[in-house]
């Protein structure tokens, strides 16, 4: 992997390019509030070698660190919210695949954690076109007041735990509720931690991410989530 900083691109974050050239899609990794472009380094191990990693910074200071929407812990956030960073994610995609893999047709995949999960979401929503396939690790769909055809056929991955005191386990649940009626394929992992992700969720996200910028795979078919009470 090659690490590269990006700093003339709307938002600030880092890159690290596989060797394997050329890229097979892209990875973009979204921290939750008060986090930053090293936080979600911790999961970039499940994603597939053969994919372009991004780590971006929110543009909305936070308390300690940044993030993407106005919090407001354990209550769901408007969609609109996340509307301006929606924007900026997108003009700095479009030009870090300009300059640096010179290929504007790469396909981008968003994992997010906790409110960055919400923020990938959103990026599905305002840019149906470009996005397909986008992962939420405690997180949460952000509020829409009607089923919208922005998610329909996309493929979602969701993972949660019940123990979660920060995004309670019900959000989750109705986000994929939702996210199933607006017609999305949904995979849901749910398990007993509290505001992280498992061992055995991270295996299930590595699977979907190895599924690669494919609209469906035949893990997405079906609708298909882990029952729950």
């Amino acid at each position: 992997m090659t690490d590269q900083i990006i700093q003339s691109t709307p938002l600030y974050g880092l890159i690290e390019i596989p060797q394997t050239i050329p890229v097979d899609y892209l990875i973009l990794f979204l921290h939750g509030w008060t986090g930053d472009e090293n936080s979600m380094q911790i999961f970039s191990h499940v994603a597939p070698s053969s994919a372009g990693k991004i780590f971006l910074r929110g543009q909305l200071p936070a308390p300690t660190g940044f993030g993407w929407a106005p919090p407001r812990q354990g209550e769901w956030i408007p969609m609109e919210k996340f509307k301006p960073a929606a924007y900026l994610i997108h003009q700095t995609l479009e030009q870090i695949q300009r300059d640096i893999f010179q290929n504007r047709n790469l396909s981008v995949i968003p994992v997010g954690f906790s409110q960055g999960g919400a923020m990938a979401l959103a990026l599905v929503y305002f840019y149906p076109e470009q996005f397909f396939r986008a992962a939420v690790l405690s997180g949460f769909l952000p509020e829409i007041h009607s089923n919208e055809l922005a998610f329909h056929q996309k493929s979602i991955f969701l993972s949660h735990g019940v123990k979660d005191e920060i995004i309670p386990v019900e959000m989750a649940r109705e986000s994929v509720r939702r996210l199933k009626q607006a017609g999305a394929y949904v995979q849901y992992c749910e398990s007993q931690t509290a505001h992280k992700t498992s061992a055995e969720c991270l295996k299930q996200l590595k699977i979907f991410l190895e599924a690669g910028s494919s609209r469906l795979s035949g893990t997405d078919k079906g609708n298909q989530t882990e029952e729950y009470p």
